[in-house]
């Protein structure tokens, strides 16, 4: 090829444009490709998300009767509302703002400890669990207390917290 020849000039000139637009589009569809793949895991991820929190345990805690001043036990209800059967069900201690420490057992076993299991939990299944609440004060109120709950389905884990109800039944004016 030679400078002068005007044909070849054009078609060299029209080969060059060509090929840097084809790599223009190859680089655009690189950073596309990129993004709809970083679109598609962030969908899929809220999906999970979504379903999970769909599938969360939903536990309903009772105490079906209050406790006077002088007992230092209160016996509460659980029972596993669904959506699914759990495998596990780990409780521990109740935590408050009085930092005292109320070891919990499985009713009728009497062993206090900081964490109880009570294993696998079907749906519509009732368990019962005792918290050392202490002997009562005076007090027109006891504190708030609140449980850690760690349930597992699979290789799903949820960590729930539930507040107790107030177990004590004062007497006083008020």
């Amino acid at each position: 090829m030679t400078v002068t020849d005007p044909v070849a000039l054009s078609v060299a000139i029209v080969s060059l444009v060509v090929a840097a637009l084809s790599a223009t589009v190859a680089i655009i569809s690189v950073v596309y490709a990129r993004r709809s793949a970083r679109a598609a895991e962030s969908s899929a991820a809220v999906s999970t998300d979504r379903h999970r929190r769909d599938r969360e345990p939903q536990l309903r805690i009772w105490l079906p009767e209050m406790i006077d001043v002088a007992e230092d036990k209160a016996i509460y209800h659980l029972i596993n509302d669904g959506p699914d059967d759990l495998d596990s069900v780990v409780i521990f201690k109740p935590f408050a703002t009085d930092d005292l420490s109320r070891p919990i057992a499985i009713t009728g076993e009497g062993n206090f400890r900081h964490e109880i299991q009570l294993g696998a939990l079907p749906m519509g299944v009732e368990r019962r669990f005792t918290v050392a609440v202490g002997a009562g004060s005076d007090s027109r109120t006891d504190p708030d207390l609140r449980l850690r709950i760690v349930c597992t389905r699979g290789s799903d884990t949820w960590t729930l917290v539930k507040a107790l109800e107030d177990f004590r039944f004062h007497i006083g004016i008020y």
